[in-house]
């Protein structure tokens, strides 16, 4: 096991651990498939019981303009979202995972993990976990723009302090535009965002977790990235 700093809490080493998931739209329809991988790979090194036990909130629809940037298909028409996600996924690898076709804030109750894969900064303002708001273990936020994001893990610790301490515009609900609403057709998302860009988000969210599991740790507490010059730059843990 490679040397951490921060060490996985005691929390993911049960034989069930609670992830809800909101928001399956570019980034959250991606990471639910690499959830469902780090399930068959944590059951292959922990045993049969082992069970990551997934709730999925998003209160929205497919449209066509979803069809393309999103794991969703022509089938998929007018279907709510985690509706459509959570049952190919269950169909595909033989799981029970939970579609909750609600906004999050109507019926969260607590999670080991949660992660926030949302499109605007009051979406993450109001998910947001932190003291007296949405408990939770681990929180990771994924967010992006047209070319670069970030994703950023946080447990309310000194070494992983709640995202919105680290970012805090990120979850400034003033600084949304409305140059950021949703797209009516694929050309017109792809006139606002990469292509893959939200791809990266999922599998570094994807990355982080496999490492607290695996490893035991982590020696980051977030990663920015940039597509237009293909950088990474890890946000480091702060010594105690």
């Amino acid at each position: 096991m490679k040397s951490v700093k921060h060490k996985t809490s005691n929390q993911l080493f049960r034989n069930r651990v609670c992830v809800s998931v909101v928001g399956v739209g570019g980034t959250g329809g991606v990471l639910l498939t690499q959830l469902a991988k780090l399930n068959m790979a944590l059951k292959a090194l922990r045993g049969a019981d082992f069970n990551l036990d997934v709730n999925v909130y998003d209160p929205d629809h497919v449209t066509r303009a979803n069809l393309g940037r999103q794991v969703f298909y022509e089938c998929d028409l007018g279907m709510n979202k985690a509706v459509a996600a959570v049952n190919r996924i269950n169909l595909c690898y033989g799981l029970d995972w939970t579609a909750r076709p609600q906004p999050f804030y109507d019926g969260y109750t607590s999670a080991d993990i949660l992660i926030g894969c949302v499109d605007s900064r009051r979406s993450r303002f109001e998910i947001r976990p932190g003291k007296n708001r949405r408990p939770c273990g681990y929180y990771l936020d994924c967010g992006n723009s047209a070319d670069f994001g970030q994703v950023l893990i946080g447990d309310g610790s000194r070494q992983l302090p709640w995202p919105d301490e680290i970012a805090p515009e990120l979850f400034d609900p003033e600084l949304d535009s409305d140059a950021d609403g949703p797209s009516c057709s694929l050309a017109d998302a792809l006139e606002k965002q990469e292509l893959f860009v939200n791809s990266f988000a999922a599998n570094i969210a994807a990355q982080m977790l496999w490492e607290l599991f695996r490893h035991g740790g982590l020696n980051y507490r977030g990663v920015y990235y940039n597509l237009a010059n293909m950088q990474f730059a890890k946000i480091p843990i702060k010594d105690n």
